[in-house]
């Protein structure tokens, strides 16, 4: 069956800004030759936005009626979002199926609102880098993705968003870090300042985008040197005791090492002795420091042996190697002062040997008389 009516807006696209409101004129023309009723429904937004003046209208014969439709797009509690939305007006006569009509009309809801950008800290310290937190407000009635940089001038730092890129929803909010980090380390304090910048664009409804307003936010980073270790050394000289004749083996230099860090992260390092000795031996070879924490270590120093009363000096040097960490190394200087052990006493003189001899002379004479008294005897017993 073929419409018997038609219908006609007198403007086809209306742009609103949420809380707005327009209105429409919808004119049925009816060309036929009874009164028709005609039945109106609205999609393609929510139905809260919409008012019909009529949801039903009588259409005289070969005549026309007019019936008003409000738009009217939500400023609260949500506002509506921005974008283009089609909105299809149908018609349709009440007494006979299928007898319809319907025409479109475009509505754009404009964008209110940007995004705020704010730095949670505005200046920070460190040796090597930093991290400074970034909150963003979409206060747009629409969906928001933002890409955040960061530059300083003349590479004087590396600047770093995690992460980002980030999509907030209409009055969403959203947080990442943004990390500066110094390309070499300083020996005085130095401040550097850089810049956060934000950009992105705006999904509007209906699949269209729009360019959103740059925002950028300076701070400040104060890049401190690395911490000094500190390194005592006990005794600073070491001398051997009085030697005697007793003295085995010569006497061995042992050290005391305390090594102090004063920085906030733990260190690692490693003990490397220097100098003419022949050798160092350190226990533990290596030390972990906590943060603003202490480690302790026993020094060996090895020295060549030396020729009998011979005394030596021995300047040496123990140095910290950095295995981990932010830190300066540490040196301290010592000295070893060896002897050599005195000569040994000279062997006692041999006993004198004239006692031996007149024992022996006197054994001898004793022998003698002895037999010639046994002579004397013989004879006289012969006769």
């Amino acid at each position: 069956m073929p419409n018997t009516f038609q219908l006609a807006l007198d403007k086809t696209a209306i742009e609103l800004a949420p809380g707005g409101s327009d209105q429409v004129k919808i004119t049925i023309k009816n060309r036929a030759d009874r009164t028709e009723e005609v039945a109106f429904s609205v999609t393609g937004v929510d139905p809260s936005w919409v008012q019909l003046e009529h949801t039903t209208r009588m259409a005289p014969a070969l005549d026309e009626a007019d019936v008003r439709l409000t738009l009217r797009p939500p400023l609260t509690p949500t506002p509506a979002l921005a974008g283009r939305y089609s909105i299809v007006i149908h018609g349709e006569a009440t007494t006979s199926q299928g007898n319809a009509d319907q025409q479109t009309l475009a509505l754009t809801v404009r964008r209110r609102g940007d995004f705020r950008l704010q730095l949670g800290a505005a200046t920070w310290s460190g040796v090597e880098e930093a991290a400074y937190p970034v909150h963003i407000v979409n206060d747009a009635n629409a969906p928001l993705v933002i890409r955040l940089e960061g530059e300083a001038p003349n590479g004087q730092l590396w600047v770093k968003a995690d992460p980002y890129r980030l999509t907030l929803p209409p009055g969403g909010e959203g947080d990442a870090v943004v990390t500066v980090r110094a390309p070499q380390a300083v020996t005085e304090t130095r401040q550097v300042r850089f810049t956060v910048k934000a950009q992105g664009e705006y999904v509007l409804q209906g699949g269209l985008t729009e360019a959103a307003l740059a925002r950028s936010a300076a701070a400040d980073f104060t890049q401190l040197p690395r911490p000094q270790l500190g390194l005592d050394l006990e005794p600073a000289e070491w001398r051997p005791p009085p030697a005697t004749a007793e003295t085995l083996p010569p006497a061995i230099p042992q050290f005391r090492l305390r090594l102090t860090n004063p920085g906030p992260d733990p260190v690692g390092i490693e003990w490397v002795g220097q100098g003419a000795a022949q050798g160092f031996q350190f226990s533990p070879p290596t030390l972990d420091l906590p943060p603003q924490g202490q480690g302790q270590a026993s020094l060996v120093v090895q020295t060549p042996p030396l020729p009998s009363g011979e005394e030596k000096v021995f300047d040496f040097e123990v140095t910290t190697r950095i295995l981990s960490g932010l830190a300066q190394p540490a040196t301290h200087a010592g000295r070893v002062i060896q002897r050599g052990l005195p000569p040994p006493p000279p062997p006692p003189p041999p006993p004198p040997r004239w006692p031996w001899l007149a024992l022996a002379v006197i054994v001898i004479l004793a022998v003698c008389l002895l037999v010639g008294l046994l002579a004397v005897l013989w004879l006289n017993l012969g006769r």
